[in-house]
């Protein structure tokens, strides 16, 4: 078993409607005071809000919204709905998901039937080894060794089934050394769901921040009591 202690959180989930919604939550639309109520508690302001039209394809206009100062960005756009952060904090989780919920519900306003889709949530990890050196870390899953010849990967990527959320949702993982942190592996973690699969996406996501990192104990890894 090998201990770890977490050094950064960053994390990005996407939403993909089947539909294409009508309109956009944009000043003036039955979508913006719904979702500007919702969003205010979270940091929203005028300045936050920006509507972005990179090109003329209707599927590249999105509306910007920045929050929690802001290391959280909800892009809305007409097929999809995304979240971003920079680096995330332990506290940070709660008023994610309440974010999402916020949005979510909001869109319903505009289509019903926004939650019918499928989604991809990401996070990524660098999270420092205590007590093994993480070049053998690797090596215990995927070292190759012929004669003379060793091969041993800075990077290993493997798909779990290990839990219900992973047997909801395919679930890949990816471990490499570190580029940032001394004796430290990055870790990122990907799950692919869809709303016949798994309902409504914030009652998934909900159950995925229940579940935490537990689906790193396939790997022997567990956060070290008192860790970030």
């Amino acid at each position: 078993m090998s201990e770890y202690r977490i050094e950064y959180t960053s994390l990005s989930s996407e939403w993909k409607s089947n539909s294409i919604l009508s309109e956009l939550p944009v000043p003036g639309s039955r979508g913006f005071v719904t979702i500007v109520e919702r969003l205010q508690p979270f940091g929203l302001t005028a300045q936050g809000i920006s509507l972005q039209t990179p090109t003329n394809n209707l599927n590249d206009v999105r509306i910007d919204l920045a929050l929690l100062d802001p290391r959280v960005t909800i892009s809305i756009g007409y097929s999809h709905i995304t979240l971003t952060t920079g680096e995330i904090y332990e506290g940070d989780v709660n008023s994610i998901l309440q974010i999402l919920q916020s949005v979510f519900g909001a869109m319903t306003v505009i289509d019903p039937k926004i939650e019918e889709g499928k989604g991809t949530t990401r996070v990524s990890l660098q999270l420092s080894l205590l007590d093994e050196q993480v070049e053998d870390f690797l090596a215990r899953y995927a070292k190759k060794q012929e004669g003379d010849v060793t091969i041993t990967p800075d990077a290993a990527a493997f798909v779990v089934n290990c839990d219900e959320v992973s047997r909801q949702a395919r679930t890949r993982i990816v471990l490499a050394m570190s580029l940032h942190y001394a004796n430290a592996i990055f870790c990122e973690i990907t799950w692919e769901y869809e709303s016949g699969a798994v309902g409504k996406p914030i009652e998934f996501l909900n159950q995925l921040a229940d579940s935490g990192l537990g689906v790193l104990s396939v790997f022997d890894l567990h956060q070290s009591e008192g860790g970030k």
